[in-house]
């Protein structure tokens, strides 16, 4: 066997198939790479003074539940819809529209934390109820990167993809260790096996929830071919109306 001819025909079929991914890319209209990174990066950090019961941008308690349950509203229900569309372009490549319903849940998840803590602001219902609304989108994020996990799969050629998984994986691995350091444990005398368990899988869960949402946007931008992620001038509205939609709770003080 010529293994000079077996490479260049090896080079081409990968040629082919990044080819064959871009074009599939052309779909999804929705933020990934550097600007799905960046959004992802806003909405955990709204998503974690929500929890606290702080603005996002002043960092005071939150006092005018009313107009921040307003806008609260607007996200949850407005966030989904570009995400919902993306889906429907996308409906004969069952990766992305895996994808594009975990975007969907990030929608939900942050207008939902939202709503609840808006609400919990004028009382109408307990302040804990907000926390479940990040683990109400683990289904999203379990559902999304079955289908990542295909295109990675496919895609395993490309150095950058490899690059990229191993960086997400330790950053995976270290988000756990910082959980695990940092949740509240019981005290050393009360402390159950049942309980240590717990203490892990939560460590785990937070971890994955975390580190996903970066990684499929990375991979995304690779196998787009368009690591910045910014979008084509048709698509420039759509990203822009999800992405204010989605972080309207920033506004909350």
């Amino acid at each position: 066997m010529n293994i000079t001819t077996t490479n260049m025909a090896a080079n081409h079929t990968n040629a082919a198939i990044s080819a064959a991914l871009q074009e599939e890319m052309q779909c999804f209209v929705l933020p990934y790479g550097g600007i799905g990174f960046a959004f992802h990066c806003i909405t955990y950090w709204i998503v974690f003074w929500l929890l606290v019961d702080e603005s996002p941008w002043c960092f005071k308690d939150l006092r005018y539940g009313k107009i921040d349950l307003g806008l609260a509203i607007i996200a949850l229900v407005g966030g989904a819809a570009l995400p919902i569309y993306s889906a429907i372009r996308c409906r004969h490549h069952w990766p992305l529209v895996l994808i594009c319903i975990w975007k969907i849940f990030l929608s939900l998840m942050v207008g939902l934390t939202a709503v609840l803590t808006a609400g919990a602001i004028e009382d109408m219902w307990d302040d804990d109820d907000s926390v479940g609304a990040i683990f109400l989108y683990l289904p999203g994020v379990i559902i999304g990167l079955t289908g990542l996990g295909v295109l990675v799969r496919i895609a395993w050629f490309e150095p950058h993809i490899k690059i990229i998984s191993g960086v997400m994986l330790g950053v995976f691995v270290l988000l756990i260790l910082l959980f695990r350091i940092y949740i509240p444990r019981d005290p050393p005398a009360t402390r159950t096996k049942t309980g240590e368990t717990a203490e892990w899988v939560i460590s785990v869960l937070l971890a994955l929830i975390l580190a996903s949402g970066p990684y499929c946007d990375w991979v995304l931008g690779v196998i787009a071919g368009n690591l910045s992620g910014v979008p084509k001038w048709v698509d420039l509205l759509p990203y822009a109306y999800y992405m204010l939609v989605t972080v309207l709770p920033m506004g909350f003080r």
